[in-house]
């Protein structure tokens, strides 16, 4: 070998040779990749990145929550955790109390009757006001920090004018209607002794809390709304098999896809419904028994010389003609549309007011209470 010559040497035939770059060896290249292989490794990498992404989107969605879809996993875990149902009472259900839950994004705890808060003393001692706050899950605060709540927010705002000693109880119940709050204040609301109570009025009110969920159909026939709802379901059903793999990511589409159809319809009939499952309903039954409910909540107000108050949370103009007909305190303490504009929602899918639009309703609050004399 040590006598041939390089230029005399002339491949084997069907050799392809390479010019490398170092010491001028020759070396044997790679046969050429089938076209087949080249488009199986394609696909590969594109799955592989296909699958990466779909990752990273579930891990940013469950970190960031963009769209605050973890309301609806809190909801979930609200019911199966904080709830204890009395069907077969007047108070269908209740708070479990002495709770602590971490929710997502916030904290809830229960007193010895299961209202939102600590526990305080009983009897009261005598040098503290106490206000009791009634309501659905605007009073309860909804997505918030206890200390962010309405309640809490008119206690602090009191507490620090450091003259009087003030306690504000948040009985706030999310899913209650007005019936079920009056129950609450003859359960319970009075063993805490107030000296006034604040009936946080909510459109909601008249949506009987026995008769309202998801599947309801009551007061309601409207074909068009019926198979919408029945379409998301279907839709959301088929997406739910990813939900063991993909809760946050499934969560996010499932939101947006209903919003977006709920949209639709709720622009071609006029309406600010958020949910579809009350657009349609007739509350006629609801608006009666909320009326009743008012009236025997001021009624064992005025026995036991407790002052009453209607405070509303939406611009519901019948609820105002009926308490200046009826005599009852009423002020409205939402925010305005101009305030509402800066963003005033606990997130695109919780409708609920942040602390902010708490903190509008608590200064509207001691306005409208310290106007009739009632706070100093």
């Amino acid at each position: 070998m040590g006598n041939t010559d390089e230029s005399d040497w002339k491949p084997r035939a069907n050799d392809e040779l390479v010019e490398p770059f170092f010491g001028g060896l020759q070396v044997e290249a790679s046969p050429p990749t089938p076209p087949a292989r080249r488009w199986l490794a394609r696909a590969g990498l594109l799955l592989l990145g296909l699958v990466v992404a779909i990752g990273l989107f579930e891990a940013y969605v469950r970190v960031f929550d963009p769209l605050g879809t973890s309301h609806f996993s809190n909801m979930k875990r609200y019911g199966s955790e904080a709830i204890e149902a009395r069907l077969e009472t007047e108070r269908l259900f209740v708070h479990k109390p002495h709770l602590q839950i971490a929710m997502q994004g916030w904290e809830m705890r229960t007193d010895r009757f299961g209202l939102r808060g600590a526990d305080v003393e009983h009897p009261k001692p005598a040098d503290v006001r106490r206000l009791l706050f009634i309501g659905d899950s605007v009073t309860f605060g909804w997505g918030l920090q206890e200390e962010e709540t309405l309640p809490a927010q008119v206690a602090a705002e009191l507490n620090a004018g450091g003259l009087e000693r003030f306690e504000a109880i948040n009985a706030g119940h999310p899913q209650h209607d007005t019936t079920q709050e009056a129950v609450i204040l003859f359960d319970v609301g009075f063993e805490y002794e107030p000296e006034l109570v604040c009936l946080v009025w909510c459109g909601n009110g008249t949506l009987l809390t026995r008769s309202a969920g998801p599947t309801s159909k009551v007061g309601r026939e409207d074909p068009e709304i019926e198979a919408e709802l029945a379409h998301q379901a279907r839709v959301k059903a088929r997406l739910g098999r990813l939900k063991p793999v993909l809760p946050a990511s499934v969560r996010f589409l499932s939101h947006v896809y209903t919003r977006l159809r709920t949209a639709k319809l709720q622009q071609a009939r006029g309406s600010q419904a958020f949910d579809l499952d009350f657009l349609g309903v007739d509350r006629s039954e609801g608006w009666a028994a909320a009326k009743a409910s008012i009236l025997k909540m001021r009624a064992e107000c005025e026995q036991r010389g407790v002052c009453f108050a209607v405070l509303s949370t939406d611009s519901t103009a019948e609820l105002g003609e009926f308490c200046a007909a009826e005599g009852l305190a009423f002020a409205p303490i939402h925010p305005t549309q101009e305030e509402r504009a800066t963003g005033l929602r606990n997130s695109n899918a919780d409708p609920h007011l942040n602390g902010r639009g708490n903190a509008i309703m608590a200064r509207n609050t001691l306005a409208a209470l310290r106007e009739w004399g009632w706070l100093p």
